[in-house]
């Protein structure tokens, strides 16, 4: 009996030790192939990482607790339209989406909210976070006290951001991926939403669901997965890509009963069109970047040092073509 139990455990320190091994060879290749694809301007998109991830685990932390209220969230604050404009009653925008709309490596005046704000005199609160997708849009319409936290987006005292007119959601290519896994760094185990399709909704899943998150090796063979699957776009991405949609209109009118949801297409176009019908049916409006403009805004002239987001010079261009196109 003793040699059997000697024989388990020799098992179980070998699975084991392999395991570890495995860990450590999937993060080393993780990280060269993350400064492999961000080359040449790794160091300077790592040395932002590094230097917020704090703030973004903090952040989230405290979303996911229900602590808004009374704290910096890590959003970025508004500062409320000349008091000239504010007799005009004129609703208030609020933005959702990744770090596109929350304007990484802009200063705030660089941003997609503050054009926004300074084009059409509206107050524009923007809820975008680094990382973030439709799902971090539906968990903060989930949120109990969602209308209260949007004050502290505010550069102001007053709790008074008016009536919501529009909810703009920017969608790029990557959300539909993000509905799945919302991590975009590969070590980040605090940058997840957990929501499985049941019937025709959308529920949580537990913290047992997500225990493969916190492996590199299993972590990395589950992204695998969703890219394949994305890729596919399938039926059933699909429709969880649509329900994220709906599920998020259904809490946005409750809230903000006059408030237009808007799906503003910045880049992704083969994701939204195959289910735009559903989503119109929905009251849900669409609106794509490529039929504002014919300008190639992939090219290097409007993406910052990373490749990706967008500079200055793309939102000073879109921001009117947008307004204009809602009436704003």
């Amino acid at each position: 009996m003793k040699r059997l139990y000697k024989l388990i455990f020799i098992n179980i320190l070998l699975i084991f030790t392999v395991f570890i091994l495995l860990e450590f060879i999937t993060y080393k290749f993780e990280l060269k192939k993350v400064q492999r694809e961000n080359s040449p301007a790794f160091n300077f998109l790592y040395s932002y990482y590094t230097n917020t991830k704090a703030n973004w685990i903090n952040t989230y932390k405290k979303i996911e607790k229900n602590e808004i209220r009374g704290i910096e969230t890590g959003f970025r604050m508004s500062q409320l339209p000349p008091p000239a404009h504010t007799t005009e009653n004129k609703g208030t925008i609020l933005l959702f989406g990744c770090s596109f709309t929350y304007g990484a490596w802009l200063n705030e005046f660089d941003t997609f909210s503050y054009r926004l704000q300074h084009y059409t005199n509206r107050l524009v609160l923007n809820r975008g976070f680094s990382g973030w997708g439709p799902a971090g849009m539906l968990y903060q319409l989930r949120l109990s006290d969602l209308k209260n936290s949007l004050c502290f987006n505010l550069k102001s005292t007053l709790c008074n951001y008016g009536d919501v007119e529009y909810v703009i959601y920017t969608f790029i290519a990557d959300h539909v991926r993000r509905n799945y896994v919302k991590c975009a760094f590969f070590d980040d185990k605090y940058m997840f939403y957990k929501y499985d399709k049941k019937s025709n909704s959308l529920v949580e899943k537990s913290n047992f669901d997500n225990f493969y998150y916190h492996s590199y090796i299993l972590r990395k063979l589950y992204f695998d997965k969703v890219y394949r699957m994305v890729n596919e776009y399938n039926n059933d991405v699909k429709q969880f890509t649509i329900l994220h949609f709906t599920q998020s209109h259904k809490l946005i009118k409750q809230l903000f009963p006059h408030a237009k949801f808007i799906v503003f297409v910045y880049d992704g176009d083969n994701y939204i069109k195959p289910i735009q019908k559903e989503l119109e049916a929905d009251g849900i409006s669409i609106i794509y970047l490529t039929d504002l403009s014919k300008i190639d805004f992939s090219k290097a002239e409007y993406k910052l040092i990373d490749g990706q987001h967008p500079n200055a010079k793309a939102w000073e261009i879109i921001v009117p073509l947008l307004a204009k196109k809602l009436n704003l």
